[in-house]
């Protein structure tokens, strides 16, 4: 089962909507993060965009048809990966335009095996885990019964690196990986590669410590921090 998602001045996609959490990522498209559209559509024809937890692909999709030269995307959860590569050949869109990763992105496990810490097995579902059994707030869960999968990590730096030696224009980069954030961007400061990126559109929850710590790292590397985009896509219940 796919549904049409139609995204006005821009045309239409398709996504797979076999459960229901597939079914409202299609649904909420043009709702549920309104300034990530708004930043989407900013981006330069010519930009390569790397989309770190890029789930079923519900932002690479578009992203790749209609706003930028090619997408980056990783997915380290295998079901939601696997679903992303079914959206990306369900809309006839080439390896050339999306090349799509099966790995983690972080600092302090790039290049080593760790685990995965799922919140459900549920294809379309977020919230999971790299490296700790914690839950998005960055809390430790005692639960046993978390199930868990080895996964493969490597840092933002490389990949930043890795589309650096085929392309000079800009590149973008969206995070979205619900708690460690900091730790994703943290190789981008090490190895003195933050300024190759024109912007970042990055889901902080400013309440956490170490998200506060990453907009004082990111403001001192000459990136603006928008307080009105974040009122804006704050949830205002739920």
């Amino acid at each position: 089962k796919t549904q049409a998602i139609d995204y006005p001045e821009y045309g239409s996609f398709r996504i797979f909507t076999t459960n229901n959490t597939l079914k409202f990522r299609a649904e909420s498209f043009l709702k549920k993060e309104p300034t990530t559209l708004e930043w989407l559509q900013s981006l330069e024809k010519n930009s390569v965009l790397i989309d770190v937890g890029a789930n079923i692909g519900i932002y690479t999709i578009p992203s790749a048809l209609f706003h930028v030269k090619k997408v980056v995307a990783l997915e380290p959860e295998i079901q939601n990966y696997s679903m992303l590569l079914k959206n990306i050949e369900l809309n006839k869109i080439s390896s050339e335009k999306v090349e799509a990763l099966p790995l983690a992105v972080s600092t302090e496990h790039a290049n080593k095996f760790t685990k995965i810490y799922l919140t459900s097995e549920n294809v379309g579902d977020g919230c999971h885990q790299v490296g700790r059994n914690q839950n998005h707030l960055l809390e430790e869960i005692n639960s046993k019964d978390r199930k868990s999968r080895s996964i493969y990590c490597v840092s933002l730096a490389s990949i930043v690196r890795q589309v650096n030696e085929i392309h000079k224009g800009p590149i973008h980069i969206k995070i979205d990986v619900d708690g460690i954030e900091e730790d994703v961007c943290q190789s981008l400061f090490d190895e003195k590669i933050i300024n190759r990126i024109s912007s970042l559109q990055i889901e902080l929850n400013s309440d956490l410590p170490s998200h506060q710590n990453l907009i004082s790292k990111l403001a001192s590397a000459g990136y603006y921090y928008s307080q009105k985009q974040v009122e804006r896509s704050a949830r205002k219940s739920g």
